[in-house]
């Protein structure tokens, strides 16, 4: 799968990104492990309880965030690139980002935004597969 620009959105300091009206969710400096990330992410978004903490769960849960229909945008605002010691897992979690982008933003609401830092995108894009 290979990443369209507008997928991801690049800009220079997350931390002062804001969407008026949006979930939030920020996916900090310290996830190092996928467990992490898949508690960060389903504390923040509010998976529900039968969240799996696995890629497919978490495929189908990003995918689908009926139970925040009430928002029109849900923002996933990432300090840096996480799981730096899983390359393989990494490129998991960024396809499974752009899927779910992609499919939100032709879908009911809520839009998912997915912002990194400006300063990795080059990272971002290549750790990502060619199609």
């Amino acid at each position: 799968m290979s990443l369209r620009p507008e997928e991801f959105q690049f800009v220079e300091d997350p931390r002062r990104f804001e969407i008026a009206g949006a979930l939030q969710v920020r996916i900090g400096r310290r996830i190092l492990r996928k467990r992490q990330l898949l508690n960060a992410c389903a504390r923040g978004l509010e998976f529900p309880d039968h969240f799996g903490h696995n890629w497919d769960a978490f495929e189908e849960c990003l995918c689908d965030l009926s139970w925040l229909a009430d928002r029109a945008q849900v923002v996933l605002l990432h300090d840096t690139l996480p799981l730096p010691h899983s390359p393989r897992s990494r490129r998991i979690y960024l396809e499974i980002l752009a899927e779910a982008v992609r499919r939100h933003a032709t879908g009911d609401p809520p839009e998912l935004v997915v912002v990194f830092p400006e300063s990795i995108r080059a990272q971002v894009l290549l750790s990502l597969p060619e199609e």
